[in-house]
């Protein structure tokens, strides 16, 4: 086998690895554009969704903001960073 012989079959494993690669790729592409177009979120139908309500939970912040002062008192743990 020459040196010419040798490149030219090195060249062809190398294009059809190429080939193949590129061939799996557009395959893939194909794929997760047919599947995004399948199961696409109908958008409209997120808008119209009622949005969540805030409540005013200010007894249950001040009991819990209570509940760590009280356990931080009992432990010896500084209430904020400068003590």
């Amino acid at each position: 086998m020459d040196v010419y012989q040798a490149i030219f079959t090195a060249l062809n494993i190398m294009f059809l690895g190429m080939f193949c690669v590129f061939t799996f790729l557009g395959i893939l592409i194909l794929a997760v554009n047919s599947v995004s177009y399948f199961y696409s979120v109908n958008y409209e139908a997120a808008l119209d969704e009622p949005k969540a309500t805030t409540n005013n939970n200010t007894e249950v912040i001040t009991a819990i903001a209570t509940a760590i002062f009280q356990y931080r008192k009992s432990r010896g743990i500084p209430h904020n960073k400068y003590n």
